[in-house]
């Protein structure tokens, strides 16, 4: 069905009204890794933030889905600056508020 979607260029990168999620960051909190990549392939951002600044990486990186956040890398997802902090923090286990 994500497919199909993504075939008839649905707007992979839109935004929940309830906390401003995306496909993409929601596929990452789950560890839905063939969900990410097909998002990915459609043209998701993997740099976009969500609610709290969080992008698809601290959130892999918080949930502990190792697959998930290799593919984000792969993909090009950022580890520089506050999200390489923020994404190690949450690697190890810091539950911390991530702020902007």
């Amino acid at each position: 069905m994500v497919q199909a979607l993504l075939d008839r260029h649905a707007a992979v990168n839109a935004k929940t009204g309830f906390g401003s999620d995306t496909a993409l960051a929601l596929a990452s909190s789950k560890g839905c890794v063939d969900l990410v990549r097909a998002l990915i392939a459609g043209g998701a951002d993997v740099n976009s933030a969500v609610d709290m600044n969080l992008t698809a990486l601290i959130i892999a990186c918080r949930e502990r889905h190792a697959d998930v956040v290799r593919a984000l890398l792969a993909a090009g997802a950022d580890l520089s600056g506050r999200n390489s902090i923020a994404a190690i923090e949450a690697a190890a286990g810091n539950t911390a508020r991530v702020s902007s």
